[in-house]
């Protein structure tokens, strides 16, 4: 079930199904800003990432010595969520553990995932709760896509990210089977140019710290919109492969992909989030739109 909610400048819906925003519109302009889910170039539009972000060496993990199986980024995205909250500028939705979460994350929880909106910024938040008895590791994350306005495969540049934080900035690559390749390098510059070429070897993964907030630009590098998260890792992606995307998303993440070969447990995991028995914690990320 799709639901709605408004402010004097935006109009966002989100569906039930993942929690996952389906359209994020400027009333004064028209203008959507979320990518539509074309499954030609992405199927997806905003998904959640829970309980683990990215992928797991083999699609493995290992809980108190124990294996289990997870696809990239988590089953939450592909899970019904219920609504429990709703007025005309909040929405929140929660999800708990259940069978079926329970044969590939042996941990009993709550995710509340909350949308708010005030004149034209909106507020994603996300409440983890460990309603267990013993400590409950995960990593959370964002996937939001932004549509590239006047996409033209005919421009040497598509857009910019401009980043606002301290360069150089540490970047990590995608390796083999999704993971991350332990050849880590170094940014220095507060801009990228999306190129075709920019995306070929898979996402820019920023590691800790994390630029603060990216705002993405149209190929005249005039600001369309501001993504802003204090969070310890970031991905930049698109499916490039030496063609323009119609989209980039930019990506605020607690947590990120196994480093290739590693066949750790799950709570050693970079990035990490581990939680007492009752406790919760809440991650928010910002966005805002500029144009």
């Amino acid at each position: 079930m799709r639901t709605t909610i408004e402010s004097a400048f935006l109009r966002v819906s989100v569906e039930s199904f993942g929690a996952e925003m389906m359209s994020v519109e400027d009333k004064r302009t028209g203008r959507e800003y979320l990518w539509h889910g074309d499954a030609e170039w992405w199927k997806r539009r905003s998904p959640v990432l829970f309980p683990c972000v990215g992928s797991l060496w083999n699609k493995v993990t290992r809980i108190k010595g124990k294996e289990y199986s997870m696809g990239q980024h988590g089953f939450a995205r592909d899970m019904e969520f219920e609504r429990v909250a709703y007025s005309d500028n909040r929405l929140v939705y929660s999800l708990k553990s259940n069978k079926e979460s329970l044969a590939h994350y042996p941990c009993c929880f709550e995710l509340q995932i909350g949308y708010t909106l005030q004149e034209n910024t909106l507020s994603v938040d996300y409440l983890v709760c460990n309603q267990g008895e013993e400590e409950m590791p995960f990593q959370i994350g964002a996937h939001p896509a932004f549509v590239m306005p006047e996409w033209d495969e005919d421009h040497n540049v598509l857009g910019y990210a401009r980043l606002k934080g301290t360069a150089p900035f540490v970047v990590s690559r995608v390796g083999e089977k999704g993971c991350i390749s332990r050849s880590v390098g170094s940014l220095d510059a507060q801009e990228i140019a999306i190129t075709r070429q920019t995306f070929d070897s898979d996402a820019i993964v920023f590691e800790s710290p994390a630029p603060e907030e990216v705002v993405l630009t149209d190929f005249a590098n005039n600001p369309l919109l501001r993504l802003s998260a204090n969070c310890p890792s970031l991905g930049i992606w698109s499916p490039g492969k030496g063609r323009y995307s119609p989209f980039v998303c930019i990506e605020p993440w607690w947590g990120r992909a196994d480093w290739e070969n590693y066949e750790g447990e799950f709570c050693d995991r970079d990035y990490v989030n581990i939680l007492r028995p009752g406790e919760s914690k809440r991650f928010c990320w910002k966005l805002e739109i500029m144009g």
